[in-house]
């Protein structure tokens, strides 16, 4: 069977399971046709809610941001840590010149938005985009695409092909220079880097970030929708325009009537001249929707991982709790060492080094990520007052050095390392002998 029709039939298993969702009592209720779900969301769908959400927009772009400029750090690439080598020269060279880590960063968000998102290398190779690039000595550009910009037309059908089942080529739509018409051209898949994250079975599309959480961001958007016009209501009721039961209308046409009342409700006139109506201001009646919010936000963390503070935007540690900052931390750690490593960084800096790009590392290279567990003032000080109690208790305890050796409790209870340890031995040593010297002096 060819990939494509693979791809086909794939696609009718997968539209034959989204179609049951929702489905219950023998397929009588429908849950998702009451409430206006949407049982098959297309990459449109997905890009309209990312473009005008504001939680959906968080819940694709943070986890992407925070992995690569994570506490306003980005991760560095070495080859030797005694010397500064050919390679790690150049490659800081593209890192500057080519901001490698923002196009990075861009690529990765635009896949999240749907099942995957490409990021065209731009070489000096002379060649044109629809055949292989293999060797080129200058980065020219990067450039990210997303899912609907980046149709993937031809796979590979070779089983015996190390790539077998992954895109051969693409036809990518690029604005032209006047900004408003757009060509498609023909790349190879050499040209791409291909980013696909949250991937199960497959190699070439990953889940949409807002798959999971599409029916609770609907949710939001009908219950913030709801509640704005609630309040616009209900804050403002209106007047009732009561007749009088012996009113007498002569001389009053109704047009007069709407007029006199269009201009005291829209204008700013503050008095009416009606003649047998009693105007009755009607009682604001403002639900609250903050417990209904709060229950589709904290859905929605669950859903993603995303601490609710985080999601909310508060990741600073004075604003977001301890725990919730060292869940978010540890799940960026795992995105950086499962995902982004090996699937984006990688692959790109392999791609650089077999097209000559870049040169060939004599003995590999190391990606190191900076440190997201960082103590705030607050915590360092908490730590050091636990510390300072700790051995100000050991020492005043009679033969607590018996039970544990002082060098046992440094290492052990307080956490310091043998150098430094060692280090206190020296400078104790050498205070008793500037101490025993001036004894001497003074006799």
């Amino acid at each position: 069977m060819r990939t494509a029709e693979i791809e086909a039939l794939t696609a009718i298993t997968r539209s034959g399971v989204l179609n049951r969702l929702g489905m219950s009592f023998g397929d009588k209720r429908d849950i998702y046709d009451a409430v206006g779900y949407n049982k098959n969301p297309t990459f449109d769908d997905y890009l309209a809610l990312y473009r005008r959400g504001d939680i959906s927009r968080r819940v694709v772009d943070a986890p992407a941001t925070t992995s690569w400029f994570g506490r306003g750090l980005v991760p560095s690439v070495t080859e030797s840590d005694t010397e500064e080598t050919e390679f790690e020269r150049q490659w800081k060279g593209l890192v500057g010149n080519s901001h490698i880590w923002h196009y990075i960063c861009r690529a990765d968000i635009i896949s999240r938005v749907g099942r995957y998102g490409i990021l065209l290398i731009g070489a000096n190779d002379g060649k044109p985009m629809s055949e292989p690039l293999e060797r080129a000595n200058k980065l020219l550009y990067l450039m990210p695409y997303s899912e609907g910009s980046a149709m993937i037309t031809e796979f590979v059908r070779d089983p015996e092909d190390v790539r077998y089942g992954r895109p051969q080529r693409y036809n990518i739509s690029v604005l032209t220079d006047d900004g408003a018409t757009m060509v498609e051209r023909r790349v190879h898949h050499s040209r791409v880097l291909h980013l696909a994250d949250d991937r199960l079975d497959s190699e070439v599309y990953g889940r949409p970030a807002l798959e999971s959480v599409l029916n609770r961001c609907k949710d939001l958007e009908l219950i913030l929708a709801g509640g704005a016009e609630g309040i616009w209501r209900g804050a403002y009721p209106g007047t009732a325009f009561i007749a009088d039961k012996d009113a007498n209308m002569l001389g009053q046409t109704t047009e007069k009537l709407v007029e006199e009342i269009e201009d005291y409700v829209h204008g700013f006139k503050r008095y009416l001249k009606l003649q047998g109506i009693t105007p009755v201001q009607m009682l604001p009646a403002v639900a609250d929707i903050s417990k209904h919010v709060d229950v589709e936000l904290s859905v929605i963390a669950a859903a993603t991982g995303i601490p609710k503070r985080i999601l909310m935007g508060s990741e600073r540690g004075e604003l977001a709790s301890t725990q919730d900052e060292r869940a978010w931390w540890d799940r960026i750690s795992e995105r950086r060492l499962m995902y982004c490593e090996p699937a984006v960084i990688r692959p790109l800096i392999d791609r650089l080094i077999d097209v000559g790009i870049l040169p060939r590392p004599k003995s590999g290279y190391t990606i190191l990520w900076p440190s997201l567990h960082e103590q705030s003032p607050q915590e360092r000080a908490a730590v050091a007052a636990a510390k300072s109690k700790a051995l100000s208790d050991y020492l005043a305890a009679p033969g607590a050095d018996m039970v544990i050796p002082s060098d046992i409790f440094l290492e052990d209870i307080l956490g310091f390392p043998k150098q430094r340890i060692q280090q206190m031995h020296d400078m104790l040593g050498l205070v008793s002998e500037l101490a025993d010297g001036g004894e001497d002096d003074g006799l």
